[in-house]
């Protein structure tokens, strides 16, 4: 299967025209395209975020891929957003009859559990290695149905490299270990 996540609306539409696409990952950030205002980060209003994604998702099933949405988690300084997330992306998965990844539930979930693994990364915003494997088995679940439990604990393949501004296939090294 071949899964595209969105990340660049200025590109989207020419990658989704460009390929065939069985499922497509829409994420917006954790402030729903938000701003900072005298140095501190506000959310977006979630009207932003859900008119976006109408017109995102119209796209997607026109080209014949399944749309998914990627919920994001809270910043680890920002609680109180939990909530508007969680609710706008449950509130338009429902809408428009779309599968959610609801990856900010598992990483509350996991935070309530198992405090003692850190998900974020030091800017509190973005995830750890451990935050992105929850994020990859939480999507990959909601795609295939499946339980990723089992899945392998380490994971090696070819790093980023700054200087190449590419993935250096050159190297194989450990990306994660749990």
């Amino acid at each position: 299967a071949r899964i595209w996540c969105l990340v660049a609306p200025a590109s989207a539409m020419s990658l989704l025209a460009d390929k065939r696409w069985d499922w497509v990952v829409l994420q917006e950030h954790s402030l729903l395209g938000g701003y900072v205002i005298d140095g501190a980060p506000r959310m977006a209003p979630v009207s932003l975020f859900h008119s976006s994604a109408r017109e995102l998702v119209k796209h997607v099933r026109e080209h014949k891929a399944m749309p998914v949405f990627f919920m994001t988690w809270a910043r680890r300084d920002y609680p109180a957003e939990r909530p508007i997330l969680t609710n706008a992306y449950l509130d338009i998965g429902r809408e428009l009859d779309v599968e959610v990844a609801a990856v900010g539930i598992a990483w509350e979930d996991v935070r309530a559990n198992a405090p003692n693994i850190n998900l974020f990364a030091t800017d509190g915003g973005h995830p750890s290695p451990a935050g992105s494997y929850l994020a990859a088995c939480v999507i990959y679940a909601s795609i295939t149905g499946k339980s990723p439990k089992g899945a392998p604990a380490v994971i090696e393949g070819a790093p980023w490299s700054r200087e190449l501004q590419d993935v250096d296939r050159s190297q194989k090294v450990k990306l994660v270990e749990l």
